[in-house]
């Protein structure tokens, strides 16, 4: 599916920027309906298209998604952000879930009610590239794309978990030690 988008250069302006492609998968409630193919299929299509913007969408919660369809995005956005096409991820992927799709008002209205928290005024949800960026890290746990490439690219969550296993591996490998020098004496 395939659609153009005129965005405006900002807020108060009338005037439009070029059209994007927007090219996009729709789902059902279909459980397990992100799949290889359908990922392969996107990404020989976005291929052809640099600068295009990538939309999945499911009726299903985010929560109702599998693992392996939420690595299987996760990779896709990814590869999205393999380079740069006039200033922007060359292909963005936009995650549209039964949150954004059922919205009663708007997207910043529905995440309002689901966690509590404004979307900064500032920030305009109707930039497609910007909509990509949030969804990812709502539901890919992906940074920002220009997040500065000191910091770590991995998620806060993961970082916690990577953390928590490396001091475990620290305390067995102390412990293994003390238990080889006990054996030796």
């Amino acid at each position: 599916m395939g659609w153009s988008w005129h965005r405006s250069t900002s807020k108060d302006s009338h005037e439009s920027d070029e059209p994007l492609l927007v090219l996009g998968e729709a789902k059902s409630f279909g459980v397990g309906s992100i799949n290889d193919e359908t990922i392969l299929s996107l990404r020989k299509v976005a291929e052809r298209f640099p600068g295009a913007v990538i939309v999945v969408s499911s009726l299903r919660e985010i929560g109702d998604y599998s693992l392996a369809e939420i690595a299987r995005l996760r990779h896709m956005a990814l590869w999205g952000r393999r380079g740069t096409y006039e200033g922007q991820p060359i292909n963005p992927l936009i995650v549209l879930t039964g949150t954004e799709l059922f919205a009663r008002h708007d997207i910043s209205d529905a995440w309002k009610q689901i966690d509590g928290k404004e979307t900064h005024a500032a920030i305009d949800l109707y930039d497609l590239h910007t909509l990509a960026e949030l969804t990812q890290q709502r539901y890919l746990g992906l940074q920002p794309y220009w997040r500065p490439r000191e910091e770590s690219s991995v998620p806060e969550p993961m970082e916690r978990l990577l953390s928590a296993l490396w001091g475990r591996a620290r305390v067995i490998k102390k412990h293994a030690i003390r238990g080889s020098q006990t054996c030796l004496a």
